[in-house]
């Protein structure tokens, strides 16, 4: 049956410090692959006529400046918005990125920029800052967080049971792995778990079989319909 696995295993080690193993189900950070989550989240909203995707992004957040031209969703979606990446932002100012931030404080920095990149839609420039807008526009709309409504919406009806995004930097996540590197000395160290829980262009956690239920979406069209 399409979509059914052939093969599973897992490889390596989850947790050094319990010689946890990884297998098929370990929970991973996924990084930025979480992006097309919050979009599908947006997505879903549009279909309902909750929100638009040519929305002028300053009618959620009216502290941004007005640049003379509209910003819309559809544009921080596609990473042509012209907004400034808030982690290049924090690179230049020297503010880790162990630092325990905010989503406002991802807008703050978005409504301190006193120029855009390029005129919106005018070109592509790969912006996390965009997909944090949306995760706060998410919330603003749905009245629930990001990652509750993408709960909702998404992970529960395709049965992504083990599929969570990260905004509660003390919750317990199952089976959760944890990244390592080696330092300077060449010493393994942790290299992740940052206290750093907001959800948007990234911070979702899940499993290779749950990212498999996600692909079968597209042939089963269970959530969202043909046009999702």
């Amino acid at each position: 049956r399409l979509g059914e696995p052939l093969f599973e295993a897992g490889y390596g080690t989850a947790d050094l410090d319990h010689d946890v193993p990884i297998t098929p189900d370990t929970v991973f950070d996924i990084g930025s692959v979480s992006k097309q989550f919050t979009a599908g989240s947006i997505l879903l909203l549009a279909q309902r006529g909750e929100l638009g995707l040519d929305d002028d992004v300053r009618s959620y957040f009216p502290e941004i400046p007005d640049y003379g031209e509209t910003i819309t969703l559809r544009q921080l979606i596609h990473h042509t918005s012209g907004i400034r990446d808030y982690l290049n932002v924090m690179s230049v100012v020297g503010r880790p990125f162990e630092d325990n931030i905010t989503d406002l404080d991802i807008v703050a920095m978005a409504a301190q920029q006193r120029a855009l990149n390029f005129p919106p839609g005018e070109q592509y420039s790969y912006s996390n800052t965009g997909y944090m807008l949306l995760g706060v526009v998410a919330k603003q709309v749905a009245g629930i967080s990001l990652g509750e409504l993408a709960e909702r919406e998404i992970f529960s009806p395709l049965g992504m049971d083990a599929t969570v995004f990260y905004e509660d930097k003390r919750a317990i996540i199952p089976n959760r792995a944890t990244g390592y590197g080696r330092d300077e000395d060449g010493r393994v160290r942790q290299t992740h778990n940052y206290d750093f829980a907001v959800a948007g262009d990234g911070q979702l956690y899940t499993t290779v079989g749950d990212l498999l239920r996600w692909n079968r979406n597209f042939e089963e069209q269970r959530v969202g319909g043909a046009d999702f």
